[in-house]
Formats: structure tokens, sequence, C-alpha cells
């Protein structure tokens, strides 16, 4: 059976499934070696590391099939969405511009047919687990600060040149382990208002259980796909140290007794 978009996100091998309990119980992941990373940092026992870590195309990866979601979730609710396009094939007061951002690109550009309002978006994921002891003190005193950085860096690269261009900006920035930004959290909330209304009259408290039941559907598939990523991260970083130090990694054979007798507790 082919690997479509939705069995991907519903299907976990044994590596994945277990690293993403791991990540989410704050347990150690008994496969991380105790040799160096190719950065040449030395990795934590518990991931976080490997999730901050620029070296290898994973985060992208990840980057990516979160994109793809959204993207559909988008579609599902009307919208006519197209994915990386470069920001200077939009005109600007109706003129060509090759000079600004040349090298940027949107995520995402959602054409409204509900609204005239249409958006650009872009993905982001930051980790609250953050390597800077400042950052990470503040994470820690100020609920959602993740995102919010995330989000004032996204906005203060891309909101201009997306208004300039008839556009509204939206930085879908998103935890490594799941919370969604507020921006993300609106975006959901208006494609699930848009689906709704483009349905059958419904009675309004049936409308707000299909609203509230499409969000917590839509927040799922953006979770599981984050955790495989994730997933990915860490067994790809886990390969290149073990290969360099001619050792093969054993993906398959991985013992779970505890993380059941965590689970049990």
């Amino acid at each position: 059976m082919p690997l479509t978009l939705k069995t991907y996100i519903h299907t976990y091998i044994h590596f994945e499934f277990s690293t993403a309990i791991q990540l989410r119980l704050g347990l150690n992941i008994p496969l991380i070696p105790s040799q160096h990373c190719i950065c040449g940092a030395r990795p934590d026992p518990f991931g976080n590391h490997f999730l901050n870590c620029r070296r290898g195309g994973e985060v992208i990866y990840r980057h990516n099939a979160i994109r793809q979601v959204m993207s559909a979730i988008l579609k599902s609710s009307g919208d006519v969405v197209y994915q990386e396009i470069p920001i200077n094939s939009f005109p600007v007061d109706g003129a060509s511009d090759s000079s600004t951002a040349p090298n940027l690109r949107f995520d995402i550009v959602a054409m409204s047919r509900a609204s005239l309002q249409n958006i650009s978006a872009d993905v982001t994921v930051s980790n609250p687990l953050s390597s800077s002891a400042a950052i990470l003190l503040q994470n820690a005193n100020t609920n959602g600060n993740s995102n919010n950085r995330a989000e004032s860096r996204k906005n203060a690269m891309y909101a201009q040149v997306s208004h300039a261009r008839g556009l509204k900006f939206t930085p879908l920035a998103v935890e490594t382990f799941g919370r969604l930004g507020k921006s993300f959290r609106k975006c959901l909330k208006e494609a699930a208002s848009r689906v709704i209304a483009s349905s059958a009259e419904v009675d309004q408290i049936v409308a707000n259980k299909l609203h509230a039941t499409l969000v917590h559907l839509w927040q799922m598939k953006i979770s599981c796909v984050l955790q495989k990523g994730n997933a990915r991260i860490i067994q790809m970083a886990i390969s290149r140290i073990l290969s360099r130090n001619h050792q093969s990694p054993n993906l398959n054979n991985l013992d779970f007794s505890v993380l059941q007798e965590r689970l049990l507790r």
C-alpha cells in the first residue's frame, strides 16, 4: 500500500513510537551513545541536544511534514493552497519586485474563497529546553515564551513583506513537545469556522461541538507528525555518531521494560 500523507500521520515504526514516549516522559533514550555529536558537543541522555542541533537535514524533514499537514487542513477549509512560494513572485503595488528579500519563500500561501483576506504562513519549531541558560529561565517562568519568541522572529522577517503583497502573515509556531503558538491556534480555529460555515445549517450547539472536534483532530495530526519528526532527528543523529565510530545502531530490538514500568506507576 502506498504511504500517503494520511497513512504516514497515523503510522509509527517501533523506534519512532518508543522515542516519542521517552521524550514526552523525560526518560533517558538508551540508544544515545556517549561519543560526541558531529557538531562537537556531547549529547545529553534525553536527546535534547539533537533537537537543538542544526547539523543534518532532519529538522527540515520535520518542518516540511508539519507544513504538508497544515496545507491539507487549509485545503479542507476551502482555501486554495500553495507551498514554498518565492516571496518576489507576488507583485508589490502592481509591479514585480525582485529587490526585496530575494531568497525568502512563504511556506504556505492560502487564497480564501470565504473572505477577501489571503494569508501567508511560515512554520517554525522551537525547543523550550533551550541551550541558553537565560532563555531557559524565561521559558520556565513564562507560559508559551518559546513560541512567543519564535512568532516574533517570524513576524520580523515576513509580516512587512506579506502586507506589501496584500497578504496577512501568520507565524505557525509549535514547541517540540507539541504546544502550539497563539497564531497557530487562531489559524486552526478560523479554518474550522470556515468548514462549519460551508456545511449545511446546523444547530449552534452542534456547530460548536463540531468546531471543537475539528480543532482537536487537527491538533492531534500536527502533534503526530511533530513527534515522528523529533524521533527521526534523534534516530539519524545516533546513526551518524555510530557510523563515524564504525558501529551499527539496532533500532528494532528496543527494551520496553523501562517504559512499561513508568507507564504502570
